[in-house]
């Protein structure tokens, strides 16, 4: 029996025409491979108070992160990235503070697979290793004999 897959994007708020050609490319992918897209996010410009930031970052919206994790716990999910994406530990903190600032690839890690995607070469591998790992086994694990 495998566990349903699901495809999630997560877009920063301006993307070059390479970005928006993998996001395409994605898509396409996706599909051929049986993984179907489940959402696609766009996330925000913000500030990081300190030294840590050169400049503004990408963050997912508090609303977005919590209807991520919740699509985390229903399915098997692929989460891509186009770029370097934050999820605020506590929404309410403005400007958000390094202690404050997850990166989105930690905020997924144990419930989904993730990837930060720069050119098709990474998300053709992305898509290969998270197709190879969606099939799940429910058989009980066999005895082991001594």
């Amino acid at each position: 029996m495998a566990i349903a897959a699901a495809l999630v994007l997560v877009r920063p708020d301006r993307e070059s025409a390479d970005v928006r050609s993998l996001v395409t490319h994605a898509r396409k992918t996706a599909r051929h491979a049986g993984v179907p897209l489940a959402k696609t996010f766009r996330a925000q410009r913000g500030t990081v108070a300190g030294e840590w930031f050169a400049g503004p970052v990408q963050f997912l919206e508090p609303n977005d992160a919590q209807d991520l994790y919740r699509r985390m716990h229903r399915s098997r999910v692929l989460v891509l990235s186009f770029t370097r994406i934050y999820v605020r530990r506590d929404p309410s903190r403005q400007p958000v503070v390094r202690r404050a600032a997850l990166e989105l690839g930690e905020f997924v890690d144990h419930k989904a697979e993730f990837a930060l995607i720069r050119t098709p070469a990474e998300l053709a591998a992305a898509l290969e290793q998270f197709c190879c790992r969606r099939r799940v086994k429910t058989d009980p694990p066999l005895p082991v004999e001594f």
